[in-house]
């Protein structure tokens, strides 16, 4: 969504971690330990796939971990 877009520089050839966590319809993120995104989705969750874009960006990705959150 066009509120969740954030300007940030990003320095190149440098490793970068962007962590995501999902409860309901809660979704949280950061990037490099930071916090930098937590606001609720409209959309509803259903089973299939998970995508990832960039805007003007070309990106490897190294490495991809899904697991489930402790419960509260």
């Amino acid at each position: 969504p066009q509120d969740a877009m954030q300007a940030r520089s990003v320095p190149l050839n440098e490793p970068q971690t962007l962590r995501v966590q999902v409860r309901g319809d809660l979704v949280n993120a950061s990037l490099n330990g930071e916090p930098a995104l937590a606001r609720r989705t409209p959309l509803a969750r259903r089973d299939g796939s998970i995508q990832f874009f960039t805007f003007d960006a070309l990106v490897v990705v190294h490495e991809v971990s899904i697991a489930s959150l402790a419960p509260d």
